[in-house]
């Protein structure tokens, strides 16, 4: 078992806050590719705080939200319709189901953090025949000078060769791999955000300090900097590009 989800404990207010939705047409895209009426049985792994789970409600009547950091499921359970979801307080690897029994499983902004071999081995056992799999990601993306400036200094505080490294070398390795036959549909947009938004969408990062660390108050003047630098009506806009892999397993 992992525990990758530790490295979200006390990120749970800001990750709400600040991590951005998914666009309508993800959702759609996942509709037209599975055909899937509004009650199919549908569970949403690494739920985190929801977010992905609230777009998913726009279409299906019900969602098993399956979280291991109990700050994050806290959060989803407060923030969504509570007749309308069963959370799960367990491994995206090993939650509790049927054999054959899940129409749908949706992973958003989540797949990174699981064992891929594990996973498989249960999801294949609790999905029907005709299921499907959706991975999401939201990828912030260097197509202008905010969107630049910001992610090299995701890049930076990361410290690791690039913040978008592992969604992007995966693409076309790792996770379409993990289908029989997958597909990749895109999204791009800009996405507004206000100067707290900001500090939001940094902070909850695994890697971002928190209030009590030493680096805090830099990062903090760091973000300040980005924002203030590009700012047009107090927003700053984000782009970025939402990519959804699809398939069965």
């Amino acid at each position: 078992m992992n525990y990758h989800h530790e490295r979200f404990l006390g990120k749970a207010q800001a990750y709400a806050a600040g991590r951005p939705d998914y666009p309508s047409e993800t959702l759609t895209q996942i509709i037209q590719t599975t055909g899937f009426n509004p009650t199919a049985t549908v569970y949403d792994l690494g739920a985190g705080t929801g977010i992905f789970t609230q777009r998913l409600l726009d279409h299906f009547n019900h969602v098993h939200i399956v979280e291991p950091n109990p700050e994050m499921l806290a959060v989803a359970q407060e923030s969504l319709p509570q007749a309308r979801i069963t959370a799960h307080h367990e491994p995206a690897e090993s939650f509790i189901a049927s054999p054959n029994t899940i129409d749908l499983i949706t992973a958003a902004q989540a797949f990174h953090w699981f064992d891929h071999d594990q996973a498989k081995q249960h999801w294949q056992a609790v999905l029907k025949p005709t299921g499907y799999v959706a991975l999401i990601w939201n990828e912030n993306y260097p197509s202008t000078p905010f969107g630049q400036d910001l992610v090299s200094f995701l890049t930076e505080l990361n410290g690791k060769e690039s913040t978008l490294s592992l969604v992007q070398n995966a693409s076309s390795n790792l996770v379409l791999d993990f289908f029989k036959l997958g597909q990749l549909l895109e999204t791009e947009r800009l996405k507004p955000l206000t100067q707290q938004q900001l500090h939001n969408l940094v902070l909850s990062r695994s890697y971002a300090p928190l209030p009590n660390h030493p680096d805090y108050e830099s990062v903090i003047q760091n973000i300040d900097q980005i924002f203030n630098a590009h700012q047009v009506d107090n927003l700053v806009q984000l782009p970025n590009i939402t990519k959804l892999f699809i398939g069965q397993i």
